[in-house]
């Protein structure tokens, strides 16, 4: 690959034009790209009319942000083009703000707490890592708040996954004869079938 061309005025404005037609592809206005970006306004303000040099951070928020491939900023810089991530092996969308899971809404509210408690210090630690150029989770990790451990996000099973793992815990219960096991079976998977899983 050749070297990219950061400083130069001509690639730094080709890959604001490439910037802004996939924003536009994506149905995304610059606000949520710098969001996604985990950037500033302005910092992406400065990458797209900027010459100076763009962080190897930055350039990993803009492509996460924009579904490239990583190293596309730099292939544009150096007069490439930039590949995208294929909708399937794209991250999950966040939920919007102002939503939360039904069931952490309802254990904060039994600990005599709300989502919205937790807002303004989540979002003061966005506004450090987005100035320090960590994510929220290298954040939280970093402050001592979390571990990585903490921070995964586990894929969530398929429905033939939970129903082959509840016919495991039939089969593997010691107090269940052989057929009560075979009817607890049977049932599940007529329910299964009731509900259109299979």
């Amino acid at each position: 690959m050749h070297p990219t061309r950061e400083t130069d005025a001509a690639a730094r404005s080709r890959l604001a034009q490439l910037m802004d037609e996939r924003r536009v592809q994506l149905g995304l206005t610059w606000n949520q790209v710098a969001d996604r970006a985990n950037l500033t306004k302005e910092g992406l303000r400065t990458v797209r009319t900027g010459t100076r040099k763009i962080m190897p951070l930055t350039k990993g928020g803009i492509e996460v942000a924009l579904a490239w491939q990583q190293g596309s900023v730099d292939a544009i810089l150096a007069g490439g083009t930039p590949e995208e991530v294929p909708p399937s092996a794209r991250a999950p969308e966040a939920p919007a703000d102002n939503l939360a899971a039904p069931w952490i809404t309802t254990a904060l509210e039994g600990e005599g707490s709300s989502v919205d408690n937790f807002r303004p210090l989540i979002e003061a630690l966005r506004e450090l890592g987005r100035r320090s150029g960590y994510t929220l989770g290298e954040t939280l990790v970093e402050a001592g708040l979390a571990t990585v451990a903490d921070l995964a996000i586990r894929r969530a099973a398929s429905p033939t996954e939970r129903y082959e793992a509840q016919v495991k815990q039939i089969m593997d219960d010691p107090n269940l004869s052989r057929g009560q096991k075979r009817d607890l079976i049977t049932s599940l998977k007529k329910l299964r079938e009731a509900l259109n899983l299979i």
